[in-house]
């Protein structure tokens, strides 16, 4: 079973029935609309839950997980529809959810316990056990127990990808030239430069929240960039993954 499978839909859905059980519909139906599909040269199924590739399953599978949720006295926050919080036994726990991954933080580990059984009642899932990746982000631990997040295996991607190599390391994401003076200067293909930005978007918005500006300043010549600005961008990475 997915997640996208598991909610039930809160409209009339129809779909066409694929190949192979078209026939097998139709001896399945009341004697009355059997002659009616007789006629017809398309038979259509309706709908009881949502499926992958209906437009609407990612919000249905959410609203059914989070009204489960809800029942047993989590509240959504205000911030994050998404994430719900509840209070037991003076102890808060938070879970996320994202699609059909879930992150559940709690303190103590009867109140994990008592929410895994109390969600088992009604879904299959996998417990994977302590967070150590999700969404592309690596979740480390020390031994003092402080969790502390950072996107290694991504940017070393993105190193590969543009075939850049660590080199001297930089104290600022940007260089001090001037990027608004760059009148004569070599065109770059646009599609090119804004992968690269685009890169570097996903790790700020994440776990750099450091580069974000020199992110913002880059993408304003996404349109039509020149070397100037490419090589801004190739030092933002190599930024990067010197303090990586």
């Amino acid at each position: 079973d997915t997640a996208h499978s598991c909610a039930p839909v809160d409209a009339k859905m129809h779909m066409t029935t694929p190949d192979g059980l078209a026939q097998f519909a139709a001896h399945s139906l009341p004697p009355k609309e059997k002659q009616l599909s007789s006629s017809s040269t398309t038979c259509c199924s309706r709908l009881e839950k949502a499926m992958c590739g209906l437009v609407q399953a990612g919000h249905l599978c959410c609203n059914f997980f989070t009204g489960h949720l809800k029942m047993h006295g989590f509240k959504p926050l205000q911030s994050d529809p998404c994430t719900l919080m509840k209070t037991r036994n003076g102890n808060k726990m938070m879970v996320a959810m994202h699609v059909d991954d879930i992150v559940i933080l709690h303190k103590s580990p009867k109140d994990l316990k008592w929410l895994l059984k109390q969600t088992s009642q009604k879904f299959k899932f996998k417990n994977m056990g302590n967070l150590n990746y999700m969404l592309g982000i690596h979740v480390g631990r020390t031994p003092s127990g402080t969790c502390f997040c950072h996107q290694t295996q991504c940017i070393n991607k993105m190193a590969e990808k543009f075939n850049t190599t660590p080199s001297k390391k930089m104290r600022t994401p940007l260089p001090t030239t001037n990027l608004d003076n760059f009148e004569g200067r070599q065109k770059i293909d646009p599609s090119h430069c804004r992968s690269l930005i685009g890169c570097a978007l996903h790790c700020s918005v994440a776990t750099r929240p450091d580069v974000n500006y020199a992110v913002c300043r880059l993408s304003q010549f996404s349109q039509d960039p020149r070397d100037v600005h490419y090589n801004a961008a190739m030092r933002l990475l190599k930024h990067l993954l010197n303090t990586n």
